[in-house]
């Protein structure tokens, strides 16, 4: 039987593991996060179904797939590109943000709401550490395609969570139980939890993960033979949504790239040994044996072959060449026994030709850039630059691919929201009911990058001013924008910027030197109101 994870919500908790509510008839549940479905008929039992096999799916597998191709250059470079524009950081804000400006008063009152708020900028950025980490986890949950985290709740009534643990995609896995009417076939109840088994697809690769190594505080097998039950509010859990139809897996954003990915590694490594063997020029010794026997003459070849002899081996690990004597490569010199009288020769044979054509690897390297939604333009070393001037018209890749961050934006938001309903529920900020109609207003804003942000709304700006212009609108400021709009929107002018420009325009009218035809002025009105 499972041990039972020893800090799970407990029932001074104010969070209870409830059942799902079935409506009547439904006989299929959606699962676009790949739960382990198990249906059993009613009366029956699946206590003990899942108890004795973890590693049954090949999930652990696919993720581990997916990071191996992550090592790949080209891989990596479009997954910087993708995090890059997802998460930004800048000095005066947070990476991610949340607004409820939009939450009608309704659902919840505007206090309620900046209290949210107020925990989120001071509670939640602060467990997941996002300030810092923001570009980490969302890397790491688009590689993987899964994004698991165990939320431990404080043993102090009301006192929310105490910590966040992000969990190793491979070691965890998602339940759900359907019980069935043996008759209609309808499902009655569902249970959903998390089986989560430390280590339990030890990658041959990563040593860093592996119990056994030196450099692990944790040597031997006792961690990883327990497999822990997690219920389902204590985890945050969020997938790509996307499921393999023939496995029935989660597929992760790098799914479509794993095929052309491996292409292009086996492509370039064949290239490279093709290269190495074929573009010297080898010499073929065709050593006289005279009458010697088969057995004696290759013995004589080979002592002579040994002395002459200097292998020189790649090695494909480090790129570097080793001098590997013990060793036969395709490199070395060609020695022949030769008999009949002929005589010893030496002759050259001739290297492989047109060695420098490459357009198969440029073929799957673009097949890779497509399989990845990232525009190839992005990786073309053209010399552009980036010019500080009025926005050209944007490209129909680049509008793809903002859809395409967009979208795994989504996704990511899933997982904070899950978070931050936990600490709500657990404070009694809010209740369960309250939540389910505040969250689909609950808006994420990510701290995007300021120059080409600022750019796009200046250019969409002048646009609306120049149409404007054109239906005879002349004087904006005053009439239709006010000074102080002007200075915070267009300038971007903080208020403590407005009030110190006010301040330092207040003292240089003090210190500003008078005119002299104003002096003229004052005293000729002084004269005339003298005579008067």
């Amino acid at each position: 039987m499972f041990e039972m994870f020893n800090r799970v919500f407990n029932t001074k908790s104010n969070i209870k593991e409830t059942e799902q509510k079935i409506p009547q008839g439904q006989i299929v549940e959606n699962n676009n996060e790949g739960a382990v479905v198990v249906s059993v008929p009613d009366g029956g039992t699946y206590a003990q179904h899942l108890a004795f096999n973890f590693d049954y799916n090949s999930q652990a597998e696919l993720v581990e797939s997916y990071r191996e191709i992550a090592q790949i250059p080209e891989v990596k470079n479009a997954i910087d590109e993708v995090v890059n524009d997802a998460i930004s950081y800048h000095e005066d804000e947070n990476p991610i943000s949340i607004s409820l400006a939009d939450v009608p008063k309704e659902i919840l009152v505007e206090k309620t709401c900046k209290k949210i708020e107020e925990i989120w900028d001071n509670k939640i950025i602060k467990l997941l550490n996002l300030n810092y980490d923001a570009h980490l986890l969302f890397e790491q949950f688009y590689i993987d395609g899964i994004k698991a985290a165990h939320i431990i709740p404080t043993e102090k009534k009301n006192g929310g969570i105490e910590k966040v643990v992000v969990l190793d995609a491979v070691d965890i896995v998602k339940i759900r139980n359907e019980k069935r009417d043996n008759k209609t076939g309808q499902i009655i109840k569902i249970e959903e939890y998390f089986q989560y088994k430390p280590n339990s697809f030890l990658n041959k690769k990563d040593k860093s993960r592996d119990t056994n190594t030196t450099n692990s505080y944790n040597v031997g097998k006792a961690v990883t033979e327990n497999t822990y039950i997690l219920p389902k509010e204590s985890v945050a859990y969020a997938t790509s949504g996307m499921r393999d139809f023939a496995t029935g897996l989660v597929k992760g954003w790098l799914h479509e790239a794993v095929k052309p990915a491996t292409q292009l590694a086996t492509l370039e490594n064949s290239l490279l040994v093709y290269r190495l063997t074929r573009a010297p020029e080898r010499r073929v010794f065709y050593v006289d044996v005279g009458g010697l026997t088969a057995s004696k003459a290759e013995q004589y070849v080979e002592n002579l072959k040994n002395r002459f002899r200097n292998r020189m081996v790649l090695d494909p690990a480090s790129g570097s060449f080793k001098d590997k004597r013990h060793l036969m490569t395709m490199q070395e010199d060609f020695w022949l026994p030769r008999q009949n009288g002929r005589g010893t020769e030496v002759s050259t044979l001739a290297g492989g030709q047109s060695l420098g054509e490459i357009d198969d690897v440029m073929y799957f390297l673009k097949k890779l850039y497509k399989a990845l939604n990232v525009p190839s333009s992005r990786f073309e070393d053209n010399g552009a630059t980036l010019a500080f001037d009025r926005a050209p018209e944007l490209s129909r890749d680049e509008l793809k691919f903002s859809k395409y961050v967009s979208k795994v934006r989504k996704r990511f938001n899933y997982w904070l929201s899950q978070i931050l309903r936990t600490e709500l529920i657990l404070t009694k900020t809010i209740s369960e009911e309250e939540w389910e109609k505040l969250e689909n207003y609950i808006v994420f804003n990510y701290s995007q990058d300021f120059y080409l942000e600022e750019k796009k709304r200046n250019e969409l700006f002048r646009q609306r001013l120049a149409l404007a212009s054109e239906l005879g609108v002349t004087d904006f400021v005053g009439n239709i924008y006010s000074m102080d709009y002007v200075k915070t929107n267009i300038l971007q002018m903080t208020q403590t910027e407005i009030d110190d420009q006010k301040k330092q325009i207040e003292i240089e009218d003090k210190e500003k030197p008078k005119d002299k035809n104003d002096d003229t002025n004052n005293e000729n009105d002084e004269d005339v109101n003298d005579d008067s």
